[in-house]
């Protein structure tokens, strides 16, 4: 990624880009927002098709009225007689019609049921007279829609946030650092905790301190920079500050040496 050290000058968006991280850092925050929104879109699906079916079915108790089997002509590999397994029963619909059906079984489920026993049934809306053994709820697909609800939320409305709050914070710190009055400011420490030396890269921030236009010590520190930019100044070293009149106590130290010619001509005027 080009620099600012590598050029006499930036433009404010060039700026923005830098204390963003660099284009990276802004296609992941594009990535988190399109990810999201892929994921909340493929969770309205599963939503959208389960809703689809509880409009187009209706589920209801029948109740057992027979049962039975019925042999098939045709024997199994081992010479074993094969049976059909059905019931018959008998349920009402939204209206309070009664109707008949009739289903085709597994032996388990026809082991299940005895004559008079109730059953949970689906049957269309649209064609009442056609019914089934109620399924079970997908719990695979609910848990599906679930976490595509829960992570493309999370990832949209965090990329989003990251994104909004990132590029107003680095706008203001762009327009200070290309507007504001140059002053001379001293390094005064070089911060480095330990989670930021776990981060990579390495993170750490500068203290320094400056005597504004009126004459009074003013103090500020540098947002969290990557160590290889930090390390190029030590306590005791200057480095140059831009002020703003409009917000005096949010001086912002040129890191990126886009001022380097007010710097020069500063350290030349003994300021």
């Amino acid at each position: 990624m080009k620099t600012v050290q590598e050029t006499a000058k930036a433009t404010e968006s060039e700026l923005r880009l830098l204390y963003l991280g660099g284009r990276k850092i802004v296609m992941l925050m594009g990535g988190c927002i399109l990810l999201g929104l892929i994921l909340l879109r493929a969770g309205y699906s599963f939503w959208k098709s389960a809703s689809l079916a509880t409009q187009a079915n209706a589920t209801t108790y029948a109740q057992v009225t027979d049962k039975g089997r019925k042999a098939k002509a045709q024997k199994d590999s081992q010479g074993e007689i094969q049976f059909t397994y059905w019931l018959l029963y008998r349920y009402r619909d939204e209206e309070g019609h009664s109707h008949e059906g009739r289903l085709v079984v597994e032996q388990t489920e026809w082991n299940k049921y005895q004559k008079y026993d109730d059953i949970l049934i689906s049957y269309r809306r649209d064609h009442v007279e056609e019914s089934r053994l109620a399924e079970a709820p997908n719990s695979g697909q609910r848990w599906a829609m679930m976490m595509c609800f829960t992570l493309g939320g999370a990832l949209y409305v965090g990329g989003s946030a990251w994104g909004v709050t990132g590029w107003m914070w680095a706008t203001r710190k762009a327009r200070r650092l290309a507007r504001g009055t140059p002053v001379l400011a001293e390094v005064t420490d070089y911060l480095s905790p330990f989670w930021a030396r776990l981060v990579s890269p390495k993170r750490c921030r500068l203290l320094f301190q400056f005597i504004d236009a009126h004459g009074n010590t003013q103090t500020g520190t540098t947002h969290w920079l990557p160590e290889d930019i930090a390390c190029y100044w030590s306590p005791g070293a200057s480095i140059l500050v831009l002020c703003d009149p409009e917000a005096p106590l949010q001086p912002e130290a040129d890191v990126f040496h886009v001022r380097q010619e007010d710097k020069e001509r500063l350290l030349a005027e003994g300021r």
